[in-house]
């Protein structure tokens, strides 16, 4: 490879790094305010941090990369209020059913049992990520 080339790997590297960085870091936002107010999808701090996330997934350069953000995904579409569920259900559909890993389709499940479980009890602050694993007797680690 010449040099030139190497150097544009580099760049396109470490520009798809920063676009992956930002992703966590917003899914980091929405997984602390809910670990420190609860799971209530409409406090300002959360809606805040979600809608974030929902920026930084669309910034990515090619959404097949869902593949390596399956933890942000479910943390953050756990979260979603119900105009925004429809971005993480065509998101998520970009995953690879077939790589074997937990992947975006497990993710998603989680995603809908957890809104399927905060329409029975909305103001709980009881239904996050946890719960919808539990409630599938889902043992996944999300990565």
């Amino acid at each position: 490879k010449s040099n030139g080339q190497s150097n544009l790997m580099t760049s396109h590297y470490s520009s798809v790094n920063s676009f992956v960085t930002r992703v966590y870091y917003s899914a980091t936002l929405v997984y602390l305010h809910v670990v420190l107010s609860g799971a209530f999808p409409n406090l300002p701090e959360i809606r805040h941090a979600v809608a974030q996330s929902i920026d930084a997934f669309k910034a990515l350069p090619a959404p097949e990369l869902v593949n390596n953000l399956i933890w942000p995904l479910c943390i953050t579409g756990c979260m979603a209020m119900e105009n925004e569920q429809d971005f993480f259900k065509e998101f998520s559909a970009f995953g690879n059913q077939n790589d074997g890993k937990v992947g975006a389709s497990k993710a998603r499940v989680i995603m809908e049992e957890c809104w399927r479980l905060r329409k029975l009890k909305p103001d709980s602050g009881n239904f996050d990520w946890r719960a919808a694993m539990k409630s599938l007797a889902f043992e996944i680690l999300l990565v």
